[in-house]
């Protein structure tokens, strides 16, 4: 059963875009919730990263840096 995820901007912070390659090595993409429920998925697979990117782009997905963590400053 595919789903459509929910429209960007609700809990974006809730959710995990995940990118991969299947076992005819085509690109594929995954909505999950933080316990890994799947609430969408590509219908297709992709040659190319690119549109599989862009497909993603098309249901909701946007690029969200990795926020830095502060650790402790190293002293010489």
């Amino acid at each position: 059963m595919r789903r459509t995820p929910k429209p960007a901007g609700h809990a974006a912070a809730n959710v995990i875009w995940r990118f991969y390659m299947d076992h005819n090595r085509r690109w594929r993409w995954q909505c999950l919730l933080t316990d890994h429920t799947v609430t969408a998925e590509s219908q297709s697979g992709y040659k190319d990263y690119e549109e599989c990117l862009a497909d993603a782009q098309s249901k909701g997905y946007m690029f969200q840096p990795s926020q830095v963590k502060r650790g402790r400053e190293l002293s010489d």
